[in-house]
This record gives C-alpha cells, sequence and structure tokens, in this order.
C-alpha cells in the first residue's frame, strides 16, 4: 500500500485529474490531502466522493509547505509515502511504481518531471520522449559531481516512513522553496539507499506560481546542507512518531 502525499488549495480541477489518475484504478493508493481553506467547491467534491481512501485534512488556512506535507506523515496510513503535489500526474502505471517499491530494497525512489503546458501533452510521443534536461526533464542527482556540491533533489518520489522515524520530516523552518531537495538530501547525507528512476516520468502541469520566493529558504537549505555533511540535525527538524 502506498499513501500519496499534497497540499491543495482552490485547485478542484486538479484534484479530479488526480483522483482519476491515482485512486480509480489502484486500490493500494491512499491520497493525503491537506486542505489550506479551498473555497473553490474541493472540500465538498472530496467529501462527497466518500472514499475510505482519501484522508482530508480540512486545515482551513493557508501555511506552510512543510508544516502541510509533516501534517500528510503524520496522518498517512502506510509505510510507503510518495511526495506529490495536485498539479502533477504519473506517465507510467502506479502499479509500476507499486512493484518496484516491492522488489527493489531501497529507502527511497527519485522520479523524473517534466512541465507540461495541457494534459493533452501525454499523448504526445515528442513531449513524453528522451528522459534528460535537453529533453525538458528535471531530475537532479549531482551525487558522484567530485567539484561541485553533491546534491539528490526529490520533487517526486517515495520515502520509507523509517526515514521520517530516524532523521526527521520536512524540516518546519521552510515557507515553501528547498524543503523537498532538503529532505532527499538530508535522506542521501545520513547514507539512506535511493534509487534513481528515469524512465519513472511525471507530468506536472505549467502554471503561474503565487508562492513568492523567499531567499531565506535558500539560506537555510545550504546551512542545512552542510549540517547534513556532518550528518547532524538542524533545528526545525521533528521526528515521526507512530
Amino acid at each position: 500500500m502506498l499513501s500519496i502525499l499534497l497540499g491543495s488549495l482552490n485547485r478542484l480541477d486538479n484534484l479530479k485529474n488526480l483522483i482519476a489518475n491515482t485512486l480509480n484504478e489502484n486500490e493500494f493508493i491512499e491520497l493525503v490531502i491537506v486542505d489550506g481553506g479551498s473555497t473553490d467547491g474541493s472540500i465538498e467534491y472530496l467529501k462527497e466522493l466518500n472514499n475510505d481512501r482519501i484522508t482530508l485534512i480540512n486545515y482551513g488556512r493557508k501555511s506552510s509547505y512543510s508544516h502541510f506535507m509533516n501534517l500528510a506523515i503524520q496522518n498517512s496510513k502506510h509505510e510507503f509515502v510518495c511526495q506529490w503535489n495536485d498539479d502533477a500526474l504519473l506517465v507510467n502505471n502506479w502499479s509500476e511504481v507499486r512493484d518496484i517499491v516491492i522488489k527493489e530494497k531501497h529507502d527511497l525512489h527519485i522520479f523524473n518531471w517534466k512541465l507540461g503546458k495541457a494534459i493533452s501533452d501525454l499523448t504526445k510521443q515528442s513531449w513524453l520522449e528522451g528522459n534528460t534536461r535537453k529533453d525538458g526533464w528535471n531530475l537532479e542527482d549531482k551525487t558522484s559531481d567530485r567539484d561541485m556540491k553533491k546534491i539528490l533533489t526529490m520533487n517526486y518520489g517515495i520515502y520509507k516512513k523509517d526515514i521520517f522515524r530516524e532523521i526527521g520530516m520536512y524540516n518546519t523552518r521552510f515557507d515553501f522553496w528547498y524543503a523537498d531537495g532538503d529532505l532527499s538530501n538530508r535522506a542521501y547525507y545520513f547514507g539512506y539507499k535511493y534509487k534513481i528512476h528515469k524512465n519513472i516520468k511525471v507530468f506536472v502541469l505549467d502554471t503561474e506560481s503565487k508562492r513568492k520566493y523567499k531567499k531565506r529558504d535558500k539560506k537555510i537549505y545550504d546551512k542545512n546542507i552542510l549540517s547534513y555533511q556532518r550528518e547532524k540535525l538542524p533545528k526545525g527538524t521533528k521526528l515521526f512518531t507512530d
């Protein structure tokens, strides 16, 4: 079983697409959705579905990405959790992802992703082709670089919950930017076993970001990486408790 975690705010159309992509044909998936106070019918829609594989946390107001993801982790039912967003759709079959998690004994699995202008891109071979940056795909793995800072950024992928128990959940000092990369790099520097999946692909709807970039997030990220290189947990790291 797999818990897919995300926050959402006034994204009803995205949620409908997400549910079609995840729950409708995959009984092994749970969606854990933290809502920040939607007024577009999202909450009513999710409740009307009356699906016991949807866990809705109606927080009711805006908060940080880290806070929402930590709420989702704490309320998820399964030992494998998937970092996700409401504007993301898996190109592959979710059963393919499930089989990888079962067969391969890794602590985290990192997926490739690409921005698309419309869902119709999923039917275009020209959009789907390749798996590298020159093709528009964005998986970032620089762990083998000798002359640069070693980084391993998961924007979409799967964690074993033991990671959260042992080295913590999302760092609560982040507002939005770098919170996802901070967590995956923490797992990398603390020696957890990871697997890169360039051919597990994620479509992400290219919409104008309403989240203001904050230089403070980057400063926190850079400082935390130095702590992780010494296998030390920084302030703002809370352990998951069952």
